[in-house]
């Protein structure tokens, strides 16, 4: 390729590559929706039926990990909204993470007091398989995130440092919730700060737009 290909500026990741493909390959045909097919086999779906077996019932998945600090919502606030959905909600809370999360799990496993918390460490395969199962994931701008919305599950975002218009998810019905109270979030992508305040959002803002996400979607005929 040795030519520029004009993108707007303020455009999600998933259109920016869309368009540059376009601007290589020639327009294609678009019927509104975006689909990410993950392909996987049978030990894969039988990791998620075991896992969501396990649980007894409809399952929300809270992912609180992430690649950069700035991103992360405390632990020990997943914990309070963990039990703040099955007491309020009635839905399981399961801590998904990473072989080199099992520290961040814990906290918000101590943080919890409804002992109704699960944690669970699926392969990235078997998550996927496992978020299609789930009513709703609520997580960060992290790679689990992506893959829930690629499964299609409800999503609850919570973003700091990374902008939800750039990197969360392409579907209208799902939610993030974000500070739009300060400026500093602006073009801002720090992976480090002295002024870490873009978290500070309650649990009971997150379970609000949780309740949100779950609640039905009115049809006009």
């Amino acid at each position: 390729m040795n030519r520029t290909v004009k993108i707007q500026e303020t455009s999600h990741v998933i259109t920016k590559n869309l368009v540059l493909a376009e601007g290589v390959f020639g327009p294609f045909p678009k019927d509104g929706t975006i689909e990410f097919p993950i392909f996987t086999d049978k030990e894969h779906k039988a990791e998620a039926d075991r896992l969501f077996e396990n649980c007894g019932g409809d399952i929300a998945l809270l992912n609180p990990a992430g690649g950069w600090v700035t991103k992360l919502w405390h632990a020990e606030k997943y914990g309070l909204l963990a039990d703040r959905i099955w007491e309020d909600l009635g839905l399981r809370p399961v801590i998904v993470t990473g072989p080199a999360e099992t520290e961040i799990a814990k906290r918000v496993l101590a943080a919890s007091r409804s002992g109704k918390v699960i944690a669970a460490e699926p392969t990235l395969k078997g998550f996927y398989e496992l978020a299609k199962r789930a009513r709703i994931y609520i997580g960060g701008d992290t790679g689990p995130t992506h893959i829930a919305v690629a499964a299609g599950t409800p999503i609850v975002g919570i973003f700091g440092p990374t902008e939800w218009w750039r990197n969360g998810s392409p579907n209208k019905a799902d939610i993030c919730v974000e500070r739009l109270d300060i400026e500093c979030r602006i073009d801002c992508h720090r992976r480090t700060c002295s002024n870490w305040i873009c978290m500070d959002i309650t649990p009971e803002t997150v379970l609000r737009a949780v309740a949100e996400r779950l609640r039905p979607t009115s049809t006009v005929a």
